[in-house]
């Protein structure tokens, strides 16, 4: 990683649904575009967002027709596609889990277990594409239409899943656990799925946080 950052700016490619897209209720800066200034020239920040997607999207190359779903737009043939074409990078970021909770475009709800495996495939391609870290963040709460009574307990779950990855691989790390920093009010309007202003410069700037945090371990 020192070399790179010797060799020019350090490249962090940003994975995952609507939120990583840039969709921001009531308008203002996307995340991306907050880490982006927090990180100031030294860092480039990527995008490769595909809104309404899953973890399962993410690895669908491999597992096409298992859902017996009909995928459209950056979900066909697999979203990791938009990965790769900007691959290798220096850092991951993977945000996925808020239509996973709620079974958006999927058959029902994905159980935690297969969440978990479906990102351990995610992140190891991420690796063998060239990433030096993968940063994992926890999916935030929602205030949407498609809560229901056990999407709570699901993204809890899923928090479990993703720290047992994080701990279990030395290239991977936890990133901002959204579940229990955004405040519905706050930082989402009750009644919305996508975070707000506050909401995308929270998760920016714990992000360039936990960024740098891991730059400076690895030196």
């Amino acid at each position: 990683m020192l070399e790179t950052l010797l060799a020019g700016a350090l490249s962090v490619l940003l994975v995952g649904d609507s939120h990583t897209v840039g969709l921001v209720q009531g308008g203002g800066p996307s995340f991306s575009q907050v880490l982006g200034e927090e990180l100031g020239e030294a860092y480039e920040v990527r995008v490769a967002g595909c809104g309404g997607s899953t973890v399962l999207d993410w690895t669908r190359e491999r597992q096409r027709g298992k859902a017996g779903q009909v995928r459209r737009g950056c979900m066909r043939g697999g979203a990791y596609a938009l990965a790769r074409a900007k691959l290798p990078a220096d850092f991951a970021v993977v945000l996925l889990g808020t239509n996973d909770a709620a079974g958006f475009g999927e058959a029902g709800p994905v159980p935690p277990k297969a969440y978990g495996e479906a990102m351990q495939e995610l992140v190891a391609a991420l690796l063998q594409d060239g990433v030096r870290h993968v940063v994992l963040v926890i999916p935030p709460p929602s205030a949407g239409p498609w809560v229901g009574p056990r999407r709570r307990p699901r993204l809890e779950a899923y928090r479990l899943e993703l720290h047992a990855l994080a701990d279990a691989n030395e290239k991977a790390s936890r990133g901002p656990d959204l579940l229990a920093l955004i405040e519905v009010g706050t930082h989402l309007r009750p009644g919305a799925v996508h975070l707000n202003a506050a909401g995308h410069r929270l998760l920016g700037e714990r992000l360039a946080r936990d960024v740098r945090a891991v730059e400076e371990e690895a030196r």
